[in-house]
């Protein structure tokens, strides 16, 4: 019965928890220095005054100063919340190996 309850989990965790966990911990850790990047580029390009609409993030915009502080804000809590959501991932493989009946 212990090796049922312990499947059961595991098979939920694998199905629901990890698919979400593992691919938004990717995908923070991936757009967060692509935010950084761009709005570094973008920044460059308007003090070098060349027309930048192709890296266009809105239709609003605070101005060039406050855009590049925000983004890099935002830039810096998505990779951190990427690797933080990948320690989570990694923190939950351990805790069900640990639960594994067989060991």
């Amino acid at each position: 019965m212990k090796k049922l309850i312990w499947y059961i989990l595991a098979a939920c965790i694998w199905a629901i928890v990890f698919p979400v966990t593992a691919i938004t911990a990717w995908a923070f850790m991936i757009s967060g220095p692509l935010v950084v990047v761009a709005i570094i580029l973008k920044a460059i390009l308007i003090v070098l005054g060349i027309d930048a609409t192709w890296i266009r993030t809105s239709s609003f915009s605070f101005g060039t100063f406050p855009d590049l502080i925000i983004a890099l804000s935002l830039g810096l809590v998505l990779a951190i919340l990427g690797f933080l959501l990948w320690k989570l991932t990694k923190k939950i493989y351990r805790w069900l190996d640990s639960l594994n009946p067989s060991n």
